[in-house]
């Protein structure tokens, strides 16, 4: 199982040839895989910060370490899915890659979401957000004591960070913020998925 989870920037100018006005900008990925039912979840993770581009650098990372077999489990398949795509669209060599990744997502929000609900909790709020499904779920792990808690501060940092607002050691702390940040919301879901799977077997 590889659980993965990307950070994105909606830039309204596009800033990188092949984009459109407010067109996601992958800039960051966190991959936990576990090989076996029982085992401990092994972390990686990418962040671009460079002017250019991120796309040839993120897909070359991705490529590199994620399975080439097995499920790949996110949260809110469309989003991931959707940036895949346009990577594929983008950068022809990575299209068949990109489509792989695809034919393997399982979507792990899927159980607390809409006709297809077979979990709730009252502390979910009414709401499939991983933000609240997390502490009714796992309450040991949070958000809240996070530097960056959503996505639409991580996704504003980077702006900032390759935009040069930063300075070197304020930039690298950013960085280690958005790199936590984005660790959470992967060792979030192998969280989830423990909860899920024990029921499952209760």
């Amino acid at each position: 199982l590889a659980f993965l989870d990307y950070e994105t920037y909606p830039s309204a100018i596009p800033r990188y040839n092949g984009y459109r006005p407010y067109q996601q900008i992958p800039f960051q990925f966190s991959l936990h895989v576990i090989e076996t039912l029982t085992g401990e979840s092994n972390h990686c993770d990418f962040i671009y910060t460079d002017q250019n581009s991120p796309d040839e650098h993120f897909s070359a990372a991705l490529k590199k370490h994620l399975p080439k077999t097995g499920s790949v489990i996110v949260w809110n398949q469309k989003f991931e899915k959707g940036i895949n795509e346009q990577i594929g669209k983008r950068l022809s060599k990575y299209e068949e890659f990109m489509e792989d990744i695809n034919n393997r997502v399982v979507d792990l929000m899927v159980p607390f979401f809409g006709k297809k609900t077979t979990y709730d909790h009252p502390e979910f709020k009414g709401s499939a957000s991983i933000k609240y499904v997390l502490p009714a779920l796992v309450p040991n792990l949070s958000y809240k004591d996070m530097h960056i808690q959503e996505g639409g501060t991580a996704s504003d940092t980077w702006n900032r960070i390759v935009s040069g607002e930063y300075s070197e050691d304020d930039k690298n702390i950013k960085i280690q913020a958005l790199k936590d940040y984005c660790h959470l919301d992967t060792l979030a879901m192998v969280e989830i998925w423990r909860v899920l799977e024990s029921v499952s077997r209760a």
